[in-house]
């Protein structure tokens, strides 16, 4: 009775902790998928070169709630190509009505120093299906922001990758991340 028969150990208990090792894989694999089905939606509606800036570009991104809690888009960061920057249509043109417009004579007054590869959003995003309730028909379960976004001069980049930072109302302090990729249009000859 003092004796363990190792073989018969081994014989049962490999099985049962391969079984248990597979049924955690499964189940984080699953609440993965689900953490990831419920993060916003995100569109890149436009990217286009800004007209006589060489190595800038326009970016149109639209967030969209699918889920019950409130988002809150923070921030985004440049991930690739390596050097560039970014900047907000907030950041660049204050609060104008038609930032896009004024892009361009305003990104030359920057100061190339102050540019970074990440830049504040602030989108606040209302559950699923919540209806705006001022008299513009609609939803504010979205939201769109305009980027500008720099790319170094010698970079050969036809796709920027942005990482967007987001919160969630029904988890305390989690920051999620969402990539978004931009497929650049070629630039325009200076």
């Amino acid at each position: 009775m003092g004796e363990w028969d190792w073989a018969l150990i081994a014989t049962i208990g490999v099985p049962v902790l391969g079984a248990a090792a597979v049924a955690f894989f499964l189940d984080d694999r699953r609440r993965k998928e689900a953490e990831e089905n419920s993060l916003p939606f995100v569109e890149v509606n436009y990217v286009s070169p800004v007209d006589n800036r060489p190595g800038w570009y326009s970016a149109t991104i639209q967030v969209r709630n699918r889920d019950a809690p409130r988002w809150t888009v923070f921030g985004a960061r440049v991930q690739r190509p390596h050097g560039a920057k970014i900047l907000s249509a907030s950041q660049i043109a204050g609060e104008a009505a038609k930032p896009y417009e004024a892009a361009p004579i305003l990104i030359e007054r920057l100061d190339p120093t102050q540019w970074t590869n990440n830049c504040a959003l602030g989108l606040d995003l209302a559950p699923a299906g919540s209806f705006s309730g001022t008299l513009v028909s609609g939803t504010n379960d979205a939201a769109q922001v305009d980027l500008f976004l720099f790319i170094p001069p010698g970079t050969e980049a036809h796709r920027a990758i942005l990482q967007l930072s987001m919160l969630s109302s029904a988890v305390d302090g989690k920051v999620f991340p969402r990539p978004v990729t931009l497929d650049l249009p070629p630039r325009h000859a200076t």
